[in-house]
């Protein structure tokens, strides 16, 4: 992504300013905030993760125009279920979220590919 120039600041920061409410249907967003209301913010993480682990692959071939039309589709076409099924699977643990974040703070668009790698 880095080579494409596209960076987790131009498509993460929505996600996480709008908690989701932007781009997924309605039931997704229900169920991210049933989810959320919960567990707490780990499921916002996981679910950010979940949508880039699933796509990673047409993402890291896709330019600008391309990037933003796959999560477009991705939005459009998952089911709550398979959304919130997949966000729970991911593991990641709350260490991991703090040490992202110092990691983020040092080289904020480096950062996510830290997880996609491992």
């Amino acid at each position: 992504m880095l080579e494409s120039k596209i960076t987790p600041s131009m498509y993460a920061t929505q996600w996480f300013m709008t908690l989701f409410t932007t781009g997924f249907e309605f039931e997704c967003t229900v169920r991210i905030y049933d989810s959320f209301f919960a567990e707490g913010p780990k499921i916002l993480f996981r679910v950010a993760l979940f949508i880039l682990k699933n796509n990673q692959a047409k993402l890291l071939k896709a330019d600008l125009g391309e990037f933003f039309d796959i999560l477009r589709q991705f939005y459009a076409t998952t089911s709550a279920d398979k959304l919130i099924d997949g966000a729970v699977d991911i593991d990641i643990t709350r260490e991991q979220i703090a040490e992202f974040e110092t990691e983020y703070h040092s080289d904020p668009d480096q950062a996510i590919f830290t997880f996609m790698k491992g």
